[in-house]
């Protein structure tokens, strides 16, 4: 069966709801949820969301982007922390809370 997600309503905090192309058991709410889409794997998310498990369901949220995504560190190596990031920088330079400079 071919999964895919649907938004309800205008609220982006509303539930992506899991729809089948063919009714296999006659399921309600959670329960058909859960059978319906038990992981991420066949759940495609708009843009800029991606999906994630909560409460043992999964659902589509907005993507928080990585600390490194965009490199900012320019003269040093970016370590990603989640949404957060720190850079290793090259001998001369120093890490000023944003991107490396020059320690000179």
């Amino acid at each position: 069966a071919v999964v895919s997600t649907q938004s309800t309503g205008s609220n982006p905090r509303a539930h992506q709801w899991c729809k089948l192309t063919s009714v296999c058991k006659k399921l309600v709410g959670v329960e058909y949820l859960k059978a319906a889409c038990p992981t991420c794997d066949n759940i495609r998310c708009p843009e800029g969301q991606e999906c994630k498990m909560v409460e043992d369901l999964p659902q589509c949220a907005v993507r928080i982007p990585g600390g490194c995504e965009v490199d900012k560190c320019g003269e040093g190596e970016c370590v990603e922390d989640g949404a957060d990031y720190e850079c290793l920088c090259k001998t001369g330079f120093k890490f000023n809370g944003e991107t490396c400079e020059d320690s000179g």
